[in-house]
């Protein structure tokens, strides 16, 4: 809670500074139509929304409309930007409504972009892949670097110089706002996610796999990590992950695999969740395995 008061905070603050620098750009809060209010992937941060999360916030703007306005700005072209909402926007969308709430600021690009991070930031179902990324972008933006400058910066200023006191002060200014830790915390825990497996970043982006399990799936060896990501997307327990780890290190997991694939190949209900065109190549595999194998696992995978 404490993290989402002060990201709200931050976006406050941008928005204010803005109003404050030019008066004249500022509206008060009106409805614009839907159509009329475009997403800029350039802005917009955010890359995967969760499921559950977005049908809760479409019943709830079903039921009670967009209590928080959206951010957007105007463009030379005619229309509107959307700044900080998209979640919002999209159940609007979802919901059949036709016109949102919104407050139109006179934004640069910069700006619009700094805030729609920090918007992004406050989600609770953020995954720590896109946290990563949108706080490097924010990084980079404040000290005037690319996002692959970052890492390296930072870590330069673990060791500090009478030459960094201003980057410094920006990154304390920064990570205060945010209330997401110390830029130090950051740069000694986050940015090692960069260096992990891509198939580790993406379960944790779209399959809601852990920061904790992740760091430990990532140090594995290439096939066990592919067996304990599989076993995560199946839905095994913490526990069961941990445990398979610790038993492949020890090489002790061979007997637990081949366990796990009798387990799996003798499930009805496993087989029938498969495509038809799964099931074949399936019943081809069993054809050309050893005899053993075939005469204890397939009478319990039958035809379709």
């Amino acid at each position: 809670m404490t993290r989402r008061k002060s990201a709200v905070g931050a976006l406050n603050g941008i928005v204010a500074n803005i109003a404050a620098a030019d008066a004249g750009s500022v509206a008060p809060e009106q409805r614009l139509p839907v159509e009329s209010i475009r997403v800029n992937a350039h802005v917009q941060p955010r890359r995967d929304f969760a499921d559950d999360a977005h049908r809760t916030l479409t019943q709830s703007v079903t039921e009670r409309g967009i209590l928080q306005p959206l951010l957007v700005r105007p463009l030379k072209a005619g229309g509107y930007e959307l700044v900080a909402g998209e979640r919002r926007l999209r159940a609007a969308v979802a919901s059949g409504l036709t016109d949102v709430p919104v407050v139109i600021r006179e934004m640069s690009d910069d700006a619009a972009r700094e805030a729609a991070l920090i918007e992004n930031l406050m989600r609770e179902d953020l995954n720590v892949v896109d946290e990563l990324d949108a706080t490097l972008v924010l990084i980079a933006g404040r000290l005037n670097l690319t996002p692959d400058a970052v890492p390296g910066r930072l870590q330069a200023l673990r060791r500090p110089t009478e030459d960094d006191a201003a980057d410094l002060a920006v990154l304390e200014t920064l990570f205060t706002q945010l209330g997401s830790g110390t830029w130090t915390s950051f740069a000694k825990n986050k940015l090692r996610i960069l260096g992990w497996p891509q198939d580790v970043l993406a379960a944790m982006r779209s399959g809601g796999l852990p920061y904790y399990l992740a760091g430990q799936i990532a140090t594995a060896e290439p096939a066990l990590r592919q067996e304990l990501l599989q076993m995560h997307q199946d839905g095994r327990s913490r526990a069961e992950l941990l445990a398979h780890l610790r038993a492949g290190r020890t090489g002790t997991a061979q007997p637990a695999r081949m366990k796990r694939l009798g387990q799996t190949l003798s499930s009805d209900r496993w087989y029938a969740r498969l495509a038809a065109d799964e099931q074949r190549a399936v019943q081809d595999w069993l054809a050309s395995a050893p005899g053993v194998i075939r005469s204890l696992l397939a009478p319990e995978v039958s035809d379709t």
